[in-house]
């Protein structure tokens, strides 16, 4: 009998969430792979809400904005994805992301759901791989990790900012849009932010790691509803545009 891990895509509730958005579509690839890229190919995703809407949820307005939508607009004419420097502090993240997870579980009680198996080998992923909010298609999400009540987005910044919010006890305010975004597509309400930082040997040059709870927004929700369905609008036209220039 075909196991979960045999689908290429599935339902939130299938991977244990209760509770979830039912229209949600999940494609089972692994984060930073082809199918991933393919997935999120010209859509928009939470990871760049910031250029879609304010840490407040108003719309943004400006070059940010601009340049994101010409560059979706240009994935979905050349079926490729728009290369991007990876700077230091995404390398950090990516690299300690895993540990950031075992972390949250450990601090937590939680369990991460296993939501992704890569073919012919043993090796389950707790990240999820991509999430439409619906069969349409139009934008989605890659969270890093689901539970079954809530979802969690891990941080591991370098030591200013990670300093930074740790203090103020919130989650950074460039990553508020993110984390509202996620919630909104996968229809749940509550992400946990995971602060994290790696032991040291030394004790005393130890920083401190934390997990802070952020609640879906009514406002900032409804706000992404408008917001999101205006940018994807403005993909297409500038889409048909360019192809227009043929």
């Amino acid at each position: 009998m075909p196991s979960l891990y045999d689908k290429t895509e599935t339902t939130l509730a299938a991977l244990g969430v209760k509770g979830g958005n039912p229209r949600a579509v999940v494609e089972m690839v692994e984060q930073g792979g082809i199918g991933w890229l393919k997935a999120r190919l010209g859509l928009p995703t939470a990871s760049y809400a910031k250029c879609i809407v304010t840490s407040k949820g108003d719309p943004r307005k400006g070059e940010t904005r601009n340049s994101y939508l010409l560059k979706l607009a240009i994935e979905r004419v050349t079926g490729r994805a728009e290369n991007e420097h990876e700077t230091d502090a995404m390398r950090r993240g990516t690299a300690l992301e895993p540990k950031a997870r075992a972390y949250y579980v450990w601090e937590s009680g939680n369990e991460v759901l296993t939501s992704y198996k890569k073919p012919h080998t043993d090796g389950l992923f707790h990240r999820v791989g991509f999430v439409y909010r619906d069969d349409e298609r139009r934008c989605g999400c890659s969270p890093d990790g689901l539970c079954v009540d809530r979802m969690i987005e891990c941080k591991c910044l370098l030591n200013k900012n990670h300093v930074k919010a740790m203090m103020s006890g919130k989650p950074l305010t460039a990553h508020i849009p993110q984390m509202q975004m996620q919630l909104w597509v996968c229809g749940m309400s509550v992400c946990d932010y995971v602060l994290y930082t790696p032991p040291v040997y030394d004790a005393i040059h130890q920083l401190p790691s934390a997990v802070f709870t952020v609640e879906a927004d009514d406002k900032f929700q409804a706000a992404l509803t408008e917001h999101v369905a205006k940018f994807t609008a403005e993909i297409d036209a500038a889409e048909a545009r360019i192809r227009g220039m043929a």
